[in-house]
Formats: structure tokens, sequence, C-alpha cells
């Protein structure tokens, strides 16, 4: 089933359909599919800070950035073996990413300008779905 990730002023979707590749860019207004994006792995959240697409890809144990401005995958960010990152939001001032690591029962910080883990955390069993709230605490199931 389709599962549109993002969508970003009204302007773009990106949508992806697990165990399928590519993943598609859209524009929101028209549904027109404007790209087509060969993620290879299993993309599974994604989340938009300052003009760049995060995209979790659990297969492949990766952050993919994606510039839907431009159109193009800057690079990506990897993660450490058996991670599956699943989750991943944004703190509200765009400076830090969380990112649950399924395989891993954790939960880990990643610094959007160095594209670093900075932390992980232990979580029960299995994290899949991040929230955080305005004032920026973080919440996982």
């Amino acid at each position: 089933m389709p599962t549109p990730a993002y969508q970003g002023a009204g302007t773009f979707a990106f949508v992806s359909i697990k165990d399928a590749a590519p993943s598609y860019l859209w524009m929101a207004k028209t549904f027109t599919k404007i790209a087509e994006f060969p993620t290879e792995g299993t993309p599974s959240s994604m989340v938009y800070v300052d003009g760049k697409l995060y995209i979790a890809d659990q297969a492949k144990n990766r952050i993919l950035l994606l510039d839907p401005q431009a159109r193009k995958f800057l690079g990506q960010i990897d993660l450490p073996a058996g991670s599956a990152p699943r989750g991943i939001v944004a703190l509200p001032n765009g400076k830090s990413i969380y990112v649950a690591f399924s395989g891993a029962s954790q939960v880990g910080m990643i610094d959007v300008e160095s594209g670093k883990l900075l932390f992980k955390i232990k979580v029960p069993i299995g994290p899949s779905r991040l929230a955080v709230t305005p004032d920026g605490h973080m919440w996982w199931h």
C-alpha cells in the first residue's frame, strides 16, 4: 500500500511502497509524478528539515538525504549494522533528528548539520514510530 511520507508546504509529496523500488516525488497540487528515485532498500519513514528530506532505510541501515527541490540525492548517513532504522522525526528547532532503531531496540539522535550520530539509548523492544512535542519531548512506540 502506498505510504505518503512527506508533504512540505503543500508543494511536494514523496511516496514509497514497502519492498518496491523506486520511490516517487509528486507535485501535491496536481498529483503529477515529477521524479523517481531508486531507493534499493526499504524506505520506512521520512522527515523534512531545512529543505532536505531524511529517509530511514531499514534494510540498508542508513538515512538517505534527498533535495526535493533539485530532485536529487545528496548522500546518506550510515548507521550501525543491525540498527534497522524505522521511525524518524525532527526536533522543532530542526537541528537534530531522532531515529528509532527497531533492530537494536534503541533511539538515536543525529545532528542535522554534521550528519553524525550523537548518541543512542536503549528502549523497549522494537521501536517503530516517534513523535516530538512542540517543546521538544520525544515519544516512541
